[in-house]
């Protein structure tokens, strides 16, 4: 029997937010407020220190700009609104030093910078974002004002959660037991004991190249199977981490889908988002390159990136399974 899923009903839909901030960043470069080919530091002269100083907008929506990791973990309340505009992340960002991935080449020889920035990307989005909006507004309070999309948030309010459900995810000890069982007698994963293995030697990999990698919030469950509770926890639900902790439903995301595929125009209304140009200027200058945490080679663009073909090292089901455990 398959149960129907309430529309009112939400959750986190982790890396989807980092599409949805790239959108904001997209009304803003519409009204000519943001540039994509401008230095950071022109609209946060503070950033632009610490080897930071001619990093670009589109490297930091590339996952370009050598901030993988800020060094720092926060409590969960340093993510409010409050705390945002008090400056008190953008604080920790100003310092940082830009580090890209040690010995990271291109299949063809070249360097590669590029480096996923699971969380950090939304952070020094958002920093951007409030400095450059005529009324100083964040990620999540363009979304609810500009946007419009029902169910779809980054901030989540006091009455909005009794509309919210939790997730569940498996061991390791599970997972590593259904790789083990054949495919034709019932097994619930699409890896073998083999793919783990490759696993571990993956991020082993990752580990040389980018350094250790320090957890964005405090107090991060050890076993990995326990990592969401942490954007499950209530003063995280509040708070703004623009590529993890959006929360919304396949309703709301289609609807913002739609927008993006009738570009910058909403079917439903009319409404257009932003300009047909704006949408041509998110996906020019699309490059490819080799990640170094992901392991795969991607083309970016400046909405976030689409996968299109993958490093001859590692393979899709792998992919998949490291983006499991990550979230």
């Amino acid at each position: 029997m398959i149960n129907t899923w309430p529309l009112t009903i939400f959750q986190p839909v982790f890396s989807c937010g980092k599409n949805i901030s790239s959108i904001v960043v997209a009304t803003l470069v519409d009204k000519g407020l943001l540039k994509y080919d401008a230095k950071v530091a022109e609209y946060w002269p503070e950033f632009g220190i610490n080897g930071k100083e001619n990093i670009k907008i589109e490297d930091i929506l590339r996952h370009e700009g050598g901030l993988t990791t800020l060094k720092h973990s926060f409590e969960r309340n340093e993510f409010s609104k409050q705390n945002i505009k008090n400056n008190v992340l953008g604080n920790v960002i100003e310092s940082c030093e830009a580090i890209y991935p040690k010995n990271h080449s291109n299949i063809d020889g070249t360097i590669s910078k590029r480096s996923y920035h699971s969380t950090t990307r939304g952070l020094i989005l958002n920093e951007i974002v409030r400095r450059v909006d005529p009324k100083g507004r964040t990620i999540g309070e363009i979304c609810r004002e500009d946007l419009e999309l029902d169910d779809l948030y980054c901030g989540i309010r006091d009455k909005e959660f009794e509309q919210l459900t939790r997730l569940e995810a498996n061991t390791l000890g599970w997972v590593a037991a259904q790789s083990i069982l054949p495919y034709f007698l019932g097994s619930s994963v699409h890896i073998s004991i083999f793919d783990l293995y490759r696993l571990t030697r993956f991020m082993q990999g990752i580990r040389e190249k980018v350094g250790s990698q320090r957890p964005i919030i405090k107090n991060l469950p050890k076993d990995p199977k326990d990592h969401h509770t942490t954007y499950e926890h209530p003063e995280t639900r509040k708070g703004e981490i623009p590529s993890a902790n959006f929360h919304g439903n396949a309703r709301s995301l289609a609807k913002l889908a739609s927008i993006m595929a009738n570009k910058g125009k909403c079917e439903e209304n009319g409404n257009q988002l932003f300009s047909e140009n704006t949408w041509t200027k998110m996906h020019d200058n699309s490059t490819w390159a080799d990640d170094a945490i992901l392991g795969i080679v991607c083309k970016l663009v400046h909405i976030c990136f689409t996968l299109i073909e993958l490093n001859y090292s590692h393979n899709m089901k792998l992919f998949y399974f490291v983006k499991y455990f990550r979230h």
